[in-house]
Order: structure tokens, then C-alpha cells, then sequence
């Protein structure tokens, strides 16, 4: 058996996970193992690209075509997958799906973008789709930030202190900041069911595998109205608003009002840390230009 450090949790996998963190631990908090499952929940290519077979408060089943059908638990997750598919793909599909779908399931409280370091203190970048999340992460990783997680962000109270949770050493690019740093999409896999055209990036010389109290959350804008960047801290009622916005997708703000434990997650993460809106304008303002006034703020912050 495989053991793996991924997101907080000690996983315990028969298979072997690509790009994931290995460890040693006696018992495991979650297991990954092979499951005979029926022949007809194998989808074929001409059916739509996930299917879930059952969704309740404590499991989750899908398939995806051509890869295999898998069901998720809090504690165990099983597979079966198709013949012949490639490691890289069904390590996608643990790190990138059936772990997130495991830690909606045990109620954690997972953000929706990136998480960098400073110092001790963790920063999240979120927003809206196309506003840079991806351009401005890079470039403050290329500026010696640390890099603990992408696209999700796992919350979680440890002492006193609301902690971003280290992930795994992969960062997401998208294909606009791949030709920015010259490199060649064709020698790194691209990440599976993404609306817009990522890839997979080694980030183990950057990776901090430590949890980090969270200091900020910078929520990214895109406008046509302005010429210059505007930053707006955000306070009171509205500090929630944003969290509960920038919520991982599979934890609406709806589930986030229905379940008590979460939303009082939210408000200790909300009371613990600063909001700004960023809003750039879409023309005139470099990534190098936004990459140093987030610095700037960043390094305020932790004064």
C-alpha cells in the first residue's frame, strides 16, 4: 500500500497517486482501494463526460466516461477503472475529484482558488473567471512566495487559528500564462474537465507542506469602467458574503446557511482575516504592474 500526505488527511492507496506527498502513519483517515463494480456502470465515450449515479449527505458515485466509476465515502474511497488508462490520468481524477467530493462530504470548509505564503501567513486568490487568478499566482510565485494549494483550498481550525492545509506539489497554469513563461503545452498534461485550458506544473521546489494561518483573501475583478486598479476592503456582513462566494462550487452558500458547523467555520475565517476586492481594469496594466502592487498589500498586511 501507497501512503500519501494530500490536503491534511493520511491516505492509504493501493494504487500509486502521481504528484502526491508520500509519508509514513499507522492508521489512515482515508483509503483508497480497488472495488469490483459492475460492468454497466462503465460509461462509454458517447455518454456525457460525469455522471452521478447517487449524491446524499454522506456518499457520493460517479463515472466518468472511459476512465471508470468510482463511490466516495468519509473514509473509504473505491474505484474501478478502465483498462489501460495512464497513471497520470486517474491521479488527476483522486487529487483533482474524489478527495474533493470526500471533504464536502466530511463538511471541511473549502475555498474556491489559490493559496500562497508570506512569512507564517497564508493568502487566498480567488475571483471571478478571467480576472488573473492564475497570471497574479505565478507571479508572486516567481517572486519567492511559497505555494501550498490550487484551485481548492482546504480550511481547517487548528489552536486558535483558522489554517490553510497544504495540498499537493501540482500548480494548475492556464494557457495564457504557459505562453507568458514560454513554455511548451505539449510536455505537460492537461488538467481533465476545466472550462478553460490548464496544465499541470511541477511545484515541489515551491511547495510548503505546512498548515498556515490564513491572513487575507483577495477576491479578483475584471472591469471595463476604470483605468486604474481599485482596491476596496470589505467589512462587516459583506466579509461573509465573500467567503460564502468564494466557496468551493460543491459548497454552495445555500449548504453553507443549512449547516451550522460550516457557516460558523465561515465566520471564525471571518473574523480572522482581512477581504479586499481587487478590481483591474482589462486593458493597460501589466501582470508585472499587478504582480507588485499584491506585494505591496500582502507585505502591509503583515506589518
Amino acid at each position: 500500500m501507497y501512503k500519501y500526505y494530500i490536503f491534511g488527511y493520511n491516505i492509504e492507496s493501493d494504487y500509486e497517486i502521481e504528484g502526491a506527498v508520500q509519508t509514513h502513519f499507522d492508521t489512515p483517515d482515508i483509503t483508497v482501494k480497488y472495488h469490483s463494480f459492475p460492468d454497466e456502470c462503465i460509461l462509454s465515450k458517447s455518454e456525457e463526460n460525469i455522471v452521478y449515479r447517487n449524491i446524499t449527505s454522506d456518499e457520493v458515485s460517479l463515472a466518468f466516461p472511459e476512465f471508470g466509476f468510482f463511490k466516495i465515502t468519509k473514509n473509504v474511497i473505491e474505484y474501478r477503472i478502465v483498462d489501460g488508462i495512464e497513471n497520470s490520468w486517474f491521479s488527476q481524477i483522486i487529487l483533482c475529484w474524489l478527495l474533493v467530493f470526500n471533504m464536502v462530504i466530511r463538511k471541511d470548509l473549502l475555498m474556491h482558488g489559490s493559496c500562497i505564503s508570506y512569512g507564517d501567513n497564508a493568502f487566498i486568490i480567488s475571483g471571478e473567471s478571467g480576472a488573473g487568478k492564475s497570471s497574479i499566482t505565478d507571479a508572486l510565485l516567481n517572486m519567492d512566495y511559497g505555494f501550498l494549494s490550487d484551485d481548492i483550498v482546504r480550511i481547517c481550525p487548528i489552536d486558535s487559528n483558522m489554517n490553510a492545509i497544504a495540498s499537493f506539489p501540482l500548480r494548475k497554469l492556464c494557457g495564457d500564462t504557459m505562453d507568458f513563461n514560454n513554455l511548451n503545452k505539449n510536455l505537460y498534461k492537461q488538467v481533465l474537465g476545466d472550462e478553460r485550458d490548464k496544465f499541470f506544473i511541477d511545484a515541489k521546489d515551491i511547495y510548503i507542506n505546512d498548515p498556515k494561518p490564513v491572513k487575507a483573501l483577495f477576491h479578483l475583478d475584471i472591469s471595463d469602467e476604470i483605468t486604474e486598479p481599485v482596491v476596496n476592503e470589505i467589512t462587516g456582513g459583506e466579509k461573509i458574503k465573500y467567503i460564502l462566494k468564494n466557496l468551493f462550487q460543491g459548497q454552495s452558500s445555500n449548504e453553507a446557511g443549512n449547516s451550522i458547523d460550516l457557516f460558523m467555520k465561515c465566520s471564525k475565517l471571518g473574523a480572522q482575516i482581512s477581504v479586499l476586492k481587487i478590481t483591474r481594469p482589462r486593458e493597460g496594466y501589466t501582470i508585472t504592474q499587478r504582480a507588485k502592487m499584491m506585494d505591496q498589500i500582502i507585505k502591509r498586511i503583515c506589518k
